[in-house]
């Protein structure tokens, strides 16, 4: 409520920690995440040492609580379901390395890439029994690998794109009923790879470095595209109609149904680089290389 500082808890080497996300366990009130090859779980009241369980993470890993406990994306072609209280209670091996995870209706799905030679990245998405390890099916393509964004699940549907040196990229909508794609969109332009993206009500926004690409939602027919001049790392951000992109130099505010660029906020002097968007029902956020600053909403600006 204040703001001020409840807690912190020393990572160790007197440096940052090396992971690329962090994860809340809210029915258990803690937080985790991964430091090097360290899986590490914390109390989210105190910042008191829960667990730390070594050697079994890859820091960029997304790694997930289902009701068993932690899944921990490792490094290279492992896995591993870690239970409440720090104990390993299995281990996937792979064939592919695994980027990310998704659970659902008592199933962890795995995004997996594997790159072949400089022209062919294979890509896959993998049903596993979370209490056997046991594959249950699969998906596997031959346009790219599941590698930069994690995947989605929303409507019994699990939504994931690709990246990688094959000559086509993918973008597929799987039905986790079926087992099947619902549908598949196929690209050759090579700016058309999956860098992150987010689902809106009736679109899907992609997002590559230099350009954002949006398909329908149910038939996959791509729909209307915007681009920018540099490459830009900035996740994307859906907001009640409106899409927030940015370049790391302006923050562009998008109609999410037409495309029409109603509003370019530029970077304040001396803040450096626009680095990460997020938002609330009511309030923006963006983070600077000094700063972080809450603006008004597009969609409450019009009210």
């Amino acid at each position: 409520k204040s703001g001020k500082r409840v807690w912190g808890y020393q990572i160790g080497e007197n440096r940052g920690a090396n992971s690329c996300y962090l994860g809340y366990d809210a029915d258990n009130k803690r937080v985790y995440f991964s430091h090097d090859e360290d899986f590490i779980a914390l109390n989210q009241s105190s910042g008191e040492l829960i667990f730390k369980v070594h050697n079994v993470a890859y820091s960029c890993g997304k790694h997930l609580k289902i009701q068993q406990g932690y899944v921990v994306i490792g490094d290279s072609i492992t896995a591993h379901l870690i239970g409440f209280d720090g104990k390993i209670l299995n281990d996937f091996n792979m064939s592919m390395n695994a980027a990310s995870v998704e659970f659902h209706n008592n199933a962890i799905y795995f995004t997996q890439a594997e790159t072949i030679h400089a022209l062919l990245t294979k890509g896959r998405i993998s049903a596993v029994n979370p209490q056997t390890g046991d594959s249950l099916w699969a998906y596997n393509t031959d346009n790219g690998g599941f590698s930069w964004a994690p995947s989605l699940i929303k409507d019994e549907v699990l939504y994931a794109g690709t990246s990688g040196n094959s000559p086509e990229e993918i973008f597929v909508a799987l039905d986790l009923q079926t087992h099947q794609p619902k549908w598949e969109y196929k690209t050759a332009d090579p700016k058309e790879f999956t860098r992150a993206f987010t689902v809106g009500p009736d679109f899907i926004y992609i997002k590559s470095s230099v350009y954002l690409f949006v398909l329908d939602k149910e038939t996959g027919n791509k729909v209307w595209d915007f681009k920018w001049s540099s490459s830009s790392t900035v996740k994307l951000i859906y907001l009640e109609g409106y899409i927030y992109i940015s370049d790391h130099y302006t923050i562009y505010i998008l109609d999410g149904e037409t495309g029409e660029l109603v509003h370019e906020e530029p970077l304040p002097e001396g803040n450096g680089y626009f680095w990460e968007l997020a938002a609330s029902d009511s309030v923006f956020f963006a983070q600077t290389s000094t700063q972080i600053i809450a603006y008004e909403p597009w969609h409450l600006r019009n009210k």
